[in-house]
């Protein structure tokens, strides 16, 4: 039986940062940082003093690897959705309007106003933080689907021209987009971040997927007869993936 994950929040300088600890058969402990903070894998039924010295390994790792690359801080700061931030992505820029009151996490947006009310005092304030980050991933999201609508379909109308069903974007962490078998189409909302030639780069990814609903060698011929950047545009998402995120 495979245990839950479990979730701790290690504070870095000003930042809260999520350790997500997973469980699986492998015998040995791994260590990894990405967009969703750090992670710790470990063998299950371990003795609690074992966890906790792995835990404690996996919070010294956390923080040697932020101190190697600062830039994460910004991403889980504290701080954030201050009153006149300014948001922007490739295609608009938004500024935060905050307000402190005594009911739930609002996200509103009008034009190009972030309206934020945020509860006084939170008792969870990475959770205050992860709920607003997810709200206004939601309103920009809906906010530019139209543009990148149009994107999908002025690329797909000059490479492989296939029948879309339906596209989103979606808070997604763990990849950069996906196609379902019902030929929909879906992509992560951080690449609102992105340039628009990489953001064109996964679009042409996932359209090769009707073709080839896997990474065979016969997908990957596709992308490379209608995708001359997918390289580039990859290394570029691996370079700059922390400073995709609300």
């Amino acid at each position: 039986m495979n245990r839950p994950k479990e979730i701790i929040i290690l504070q870095f300088v000003d930042s809260l940062i999520p350790l997500t600890i997973t469980y699986n058969s492998r015998k040995n402990v791994r260590f990894k940082f990405s967009s969703k903070g750090g992670a710790i894998s470990m063998p299950p039924f371990l003795k609690n003093s074992d966890k906790e010295q792995f835990i404690d390994k996996g919070k010294s790792w956390t923080q040697d690897y932020l101190t190697k690359h600062p830039e994460w801080l910004a991403v889980f700061s504290k701080n954030k959705y201050q009153e006149g931030q300014i948001i922007k992505t490739n295609l608009k820029s938004y500024s935060i309007v905050r307000k402190e009151y005594s009911g739930k996490t609002q996200v509103k947006l009008s034009g190009d106003l972030l309206e934020l009310k945020i509860p006084e005092n939170p008792g969870d304030q990475f959770k205050i933080l992860n709920e607003i980050r997810t709200a206004i991933h939601k309103r920009i999201s809906k906010d530019q689907l139209v543009f990148i609508e149009r994107l999908v379909d002025e690329t797909n109308d000059y490479t492989l021209q296939v029948d879309i069903n339906n596209i989103k974007l979606k808070y997604n962490q763990s990849n950069w987009g996906s196609c379902s078998s019902n030929r929909n189409l879906s992509f992560s909302s951080r690449l609102l971040f992105a340039p628009e030639w990489v953001f064109i780069s996964v679009i042409k990814h996932e359209l090769a997927h009707f073709k080839e609903m896997n990474h065979s060698n016969a997908f990957w011929n596709i992308v490379k007869a209608i995708d001359k950047d997918y390289l580039r545009s990859d290394k570029w998402l691996k370079a700059n993936s922390w400073n995709c995120d609300f």
